[in-house]
């Protein structure tokens, strides 16, 4: 055969295999593997953190990252998996061409064209093929490897003994099993010691040089393995995961070869190969001359059989990057061996075994080559191409059909992926065919986003999750196209009185009960309705918890939020809360949410406002009493009103009311508190916002205001029983049809109170501000232990809780001191009676200061501005400081 002959029988042989490999390369479903492999490549191409790990190992660790290197390449030039599948072809086209050349070298040439065909047509190499796997990829290295090992030790080539052992380490980073073809190295370099003995020196450097390639190769992923593999559980992954002996061996051999369904035609690759090996381990014996076979009948039976001897972990897959090798024994028993030491290609070869394609077993060899080439191309034409589970190409359709959708109404796309077992991987895949476009996939069990214009929302044919949310639900062969209405649909039907905004960028709207009110058993479905304010920089969970007013816990829900990175800034998102009951509601009775949100390190706080302070959760109420204690024309309802039954003189009256509206209330609403003795006389009257901070014409439709305030009622006012009432005013006010009287009266009871000033040590007259006066003051130095009373006059009522301060001065600077409000923060200023003395004692340790004279000064202050009052002395003159001195005291 010319040589033109041979490249054209070659490449047709090539473009038969790259026909088979290639066409409707996306028929098969995405792999979990193939998806695992694939987001990582993706995430190299978008420039993300370099990760030394590789796709998960069922012995707990991870393989090498090569192949996820290596898969960057076509994912770089376009995000469509189907390219990454071409490229699996291109290894696999590689592994046939190399199968080609090593058969025509070491065998003769019918051989290599012979094992280069059969590979090329055979169902399950086609099969592996198509795949996007870290261990398709590793075929051609392993052929290398062979190759190499050839070329450097039995036809003496420095540069093949050098490449040898790198190219397996990368084979056995494509697949750790790989790493059992290293006794060929060894048995080739004996092989080489013994035929070229003046060559040794250079044998040994060239085989430990290409060893440290092979070892820096490595280093990689040995760094990310020492870093963070759990190599206990790795050691008790192998052993859980032993060998399934040598039945289980045989079968998946035998099963790898002939088991693509053609009847009786299966059992003549298995039988072909059996009769191979058995003639090159005989030849091997006897002792004759060339090493090739026994490499090919290694390099297939290595992984299989030393697993088995050393009762190792070993699957079916675990032998696809050593597949090509039982080509060449096919190829050898059809085609021939040439009788020659080294090479089967060389012009003075002549033939060992001539094969059965010349002479007299040229017709049935021909036949029998026609046969399994024939029944296998039939195969690919008439078998069944029917996967579970939709075909790439019908997925990725799927997808710009809603993008299309999409596109023509203004709206998002939303991929859902049911809740199952395997979620993750479905999740992963439907991720991996989002990349690059503007498709959201949304988990579920997780947040729903809800895009201000809608979206169009896909997910498989047979998926009913989120059906109360979406409309106009269309079935297109394996898939459903809905819409999701626009987010302003989703308003909360229980709003909160204010967005409740996180520390985190989140700020939580209200909810929308699925099923109505709390049920009284069984569980409560309701969605809770947030707001991204900033994209979060971390992952984070939503917790609900159903209590009442003893805070007796009903029911709990925590749920994962949308993924921090398919967050948008300023979008709604709504997620489905199931609180089940853990006992019976009580009846009649208000309930509340209890609210918040955590990530991996806690709580995360709310952010305060003029209303609340920074907290770990907020608290919003979601049932009311069974019928409001008042309502009028324009909506307003009074849910209910607290007020305690009985307090001393001075406190202002803490009312606690819970407002409702069913309707939108205009601005300027406000509400008149009257306190009036039982003959009917007003002693109090007081007009306020019906919910502090919150203005009516703010109040969100429904939802539960707290109206809770504090009446600044007269401080002198008389011991007694009184009534409370109250009337709605508008902006005008003028008062809204309708009355609420509280029915329990409300006892003042009478405080201890002095209006006489008592005998004090040193006298004096100092005006604090406009009405407070310090009368003056006791001073006892026992010992170290300063003991000081000072007495103050209020001249009319005080709206405003003043602290007061002692200072123990040494020239200008304070070296001892106290702060608080009267009687230890008991009785603040506001609460005193005009006229009203009020004496307090004050104690200071001063033995840490050293002895001296120490002057003693006094004043107040405003607590939530620091601001002093002003000080008018007796005379009329002011204290330019802010504070009265009381004396000067002497330490010894």
């Amino acid at each position: 055969m010319t040589r033109l002959a041979r490249l054209l029988l070659a490449a047709a042989i090539l473009l038969l295999a790259a026909g088979l490999r290639w066409f409707d390369i996306g028929a098969e479903p995405l792999g979990i593997d193939g998806t695992a492999i694939s987001m990582k490549a993706l995430a190299i191409v978008r420039g993300d953190a370099l990760d030394l790990r590789g796709p998960s190992m069922s012995v707990g660790t991870f393989h090498s990252p090569l192949s996820v290197y290596l898969y960057a390449l076509p994912y770089a030039l376009d995000a469509d998996p189907r390219l990454a599948r071409i490229y699996s072809g291109v290894f696999n086209l590689v592994a046939v061409a190399l199968v080609y050349l090593l058969g025509r070298r070491y065998l003769s040439t019918p051989a290599g064209f012979v094992a280069a065909l059969l590979f090329a047509v055979h169902p399950e190499a086609v099969f592996i093929s198509r795949q996007i796997l870290n261990i398709v990829i590793g075929l051609p290295f392993v052929l290398a490897f062979c190759l190499t090992g050839l070329l450097g030790y039995c036809e003496d080539r420095a540069w093949a003994r050098v490449a040898h052992l790198p190219l397996l380490s990368l084979a056995l980073q494509c697949h750790p099993a790989s790493v059992l073809l290293a006794p060929l190295t060894a048995v080739l370099l004996l092989l080489a010691w013994l035929q070229f003995p003046l060559r040794r020196g250079r044998l040994l450097a060239q085989t430990i040089m290409s060893a440290a390639l092979a070892g820096v190769l490595l280093l990689p992923w040995a760094y990310a393995l020492f870093q963070e593999a759990d190599f206990s559980a790795l050691a008790g992954g192998i052993e859980v995961g032993g060998n399934r002996g040598l039945q289980y061996t045989a079968a998946t051999m035998t099963t790898l070869l002939g088991g693509w369904g053609m009847g009786w035609v299966q059992a003549i690759q298995p039988l072909l190969t059996i009769a191979g090996t058995a003639w090159f381990v005989v030849r091997g014996l006897q002792r004759k001359p060339g090493a090739a076979g026994p490499v090919f009948v290694f390099c297939f039976f290595a992984v299989p059989v030393l697993a088995l001897v050393f009762n190792m972990k070993y699957r079916d897959t675990y032998i696809w990057p050593e597949y090509g090798s039982a080509f060449l024994i096919q190829g050898a028993v059809i085609g021939g061996v040439a009788r020659t030491g080294q090479r089967a290609s060389g012009p003075a070869a002549a033939a060992d075994w001539g094969g059965w394609l010349r002479g007299r077993w040229l017709v049935p060899g021909s036949l029998l080559l026609a046969l399994l080439v024939g029944t296998q191309l039939r195969f690919f034409a008439t078998h069944d191409r029917t996967y579970p589970g939709p075909a790439l190409t019908e997925h990725i359709a799927a997808v710009r059909y809603a993008e299309q959708l999409a596109l023509s109404s203004g709206r998002a796309v939303l991929a859902t992926v049911p809740f199952s077992a395997t979620d993750l991987e479905s999740y992963r895949r439907w991720a991996l065919l989002a990349e690059g476009r503007a498709v959201r996939v949304v988990w579920d069990g997780r947040a729903l986003p809800l895009p201000a214009q809608g979206a169009i929302v896909i997910g498989p044919a047979d998926y009913t999750g989120r059906d109360g949310l979406i409309a106009n639900a269309e079935v297109r062969g394996s898939f459903r196209f809905a819409e999701l209405p626009p987010a302003a649909q989703f308003a909360p039907t229980l709003a909160l009185p204010r967005p409740v905004q996180f520390a985190n960028g989140t700020s939580v709207l209200g909810f929308r009960p699925v099923a109505g009110a709390p049920p009284d058993e069984r569980s409560w479905l309701l969605d809770l309705i947030w707001r991204v304010d900033v994209a979060p920089d971390a992952d984070f969970k939503i917790f609900a918890q159903l209590v009442d007013a003893a805070d007796k816990l009903y029911a709990q829900a925590d749920v994962p939020a949308l993924p921090a990175g398919q967050q948008r800034s300023g979008e709604f998102v709504l997620s489905r809360l199931t609180l089940a009951l853990r006992s019976a509601l009580p009846a009649d009775q208000p309930l509340f949410i209890r609210f918040g949100v955590y990530d991996a390190s806690g709580n995360i706080k709310t952010i305060p406002d003029a209303q609340h302070a920074a907290a770990d959760y907020a608290l919003t109420q979601v049932r009311g009493a069974a019928a409001p204690a008042a309502g009028w024309a324009n909506g307003v309802a009074l849910d209910s009103l607290a007020v305690v039954d009985s307090q001393p003189q001075g406190a202002p009256l803490e009312v606690r009311a819970v407002w409702r509206t069913s309707a939108a209330l205009p601005a300027g609403l406000v509400v008149r508190w009257q306190l009036q003795t039982a003959a009917g006389q007003t002693v109090f009257a007081a007009d306020t916002q019906l919910a502090p901070g919150y203005p009516t014409h703010e109040w969100p439709v429904g939802a539960f205001m707290p109206g809770s305030q504090m009446l600044r009622i007269p401080t002198d006012i008389q011991p007694g029983s009184y009534r409370l009432s109250l009337q709605l005013l508008d902006a005008r006010a003028q008062p809204l049809a309708g009355e609420y009287r509280q029915a329990q009266p409300v006892v003042i009871t009478a405080r201890t109170r002095s209006f006489v000033p008592p005998t004090m040590q040193a006298a004096m007259q100092a005006t604090f501000g406009s009405a407070l006066q310090l009368l003056g003051s006791d001073v006892l130095l026992d010992g170290r232990q300063l003991q000081l009373r000072l007495h103050w006059q209020v001249q009319q009522a005080m709206l405003q809780d003043y602290k007061f301060f002692v200072h123990v001065r040494s020239g200008t600077q304070v070296v001892a001191q106290i702060d608080s409000m009267p009687a230890n923060y008991g009785y603040p200023t506001s609460w005193w009676a005009p006229a009203e003395v009020v004496s307090e004692d004050v104690r200071l340790d001063l033995g840490a200061l050293p002895a001296g004279a120490y002057t003693i000064a006094t004043g107040f202050y405003d607590p939530a501005s620091g601001e002093r009052l002003a000080v008018t002395l007796a005379g009329g003159q002011p204290a330019a400081d802010g504070w009265v001195e009381l004396g000067l005291i002497t330490l010894k």
